[in-house]
């Protein structure tokens, strides 16, 4: 299967509401956190960047002294869907999500 381009937009924070708390994601972490998982082939150990997650979300990563690498990919990708849905990241190779395609 072939790898995927990701192309990110700019730089800046987002502003994100939810549930009345402000959060504010940076792109630089979660390029960290995309080229980790792609380095690894998807193998996540202790040493993955969490700089992407909230405080609450890290807590929960590490509950009980155990890394929970398979939240990790989920919140992983969790952050990564809202990136493309709020038009932060583009997918280079996709007709939906493409950098070039016009607005609607």
């Amino acid at each position: 299967m072939p790898r995927r381009s990701i192309c990110f937009h700019h730089k800046q924070a987002i502003k994100k509401t939810r549930n009345n708390n402000a959060i504010f994601y940076f792109f630089i972490p979660l390029i960290q956190a995309v080229n980790y998982f792609k380095k690894n082939d998807g193998c996540i150990g202790k040493d993955a960047p969490v700089n992407f997650l909230t405080e609450r979300e890290k807590r929960i990563l590490n509950k009980e002294g155990k890394f929970r690498s398979g939240l990790y990919c989920m919140l992983l990708s969790i952050r990564f869907s809202e990136a493309i849905q709020n038009k932060s990241v583009f997918l280079q190779h996709s007709l939906k999500f493409a950098f070039d395609k016009p607005n609607s």
